[in-house]
């Protein structure tokens, strides 16, 4: 950028010396357009630089929004498995809990009553944080 603001200018002076050396001296208009050609390799240089330097943001952009969806995706995975990692933390301890392997009334569920309620209690709050998240 700083090179363009530079050189667009000094170009258009360049033209404007050479109509009027044109005028009073013939023999300097050669080295002029020598100039002007030389100011139009440059503008081409950094024409093509720019072009370049698009790609690679653009090329930049595309990594950090894929980047951006795939953690994302692994955000909401992690946080619809913490209810179950929350309660198997709990259930997996020594001590007696609410619906582990103890004598009684679980029996309703047949021979895995830790097993169905862990399940179902990991799967509701799941499924709230599912639905919030689409909404």
């Amino acid at each position: 950028m700083f090179f363009t603001r530079i050189v667009y200018p000094f170009k258009r002076i360049i033209i404007y010396l050479t109509n009027i050396i044109q005028k009073f001296f013939q023999d300097l208009t050669s080295y002029y357009d020598d100039v002007r050609d030389h100011i139009d390799e440059i503008i081409e240089v950094l024409g093509e630089s720019k072009e370049t330097i698009e790609i690679y943001k653009d090329t930049d952009f595309m990594l950090s929004t894929k980047t951006n969806k795939i953690l994302a995706v692994l955000t909401i995975i992690f946080t619809l498995s913490i209810p179950a990692a929350l309660l198997g933390a709990f259930y997996g301890m020594n001590i007696t809990l609410t619906g582990g392997i103890e004598k009684g009334s679980w029996n309703f569920f047949g021979p895995y009553p830790t097993l169905i309620v862990l399940i179902l209690i990991s799967i509701v709050p799941a499924m709230v944080m599912l639905w919030y998240f689409r909404r």
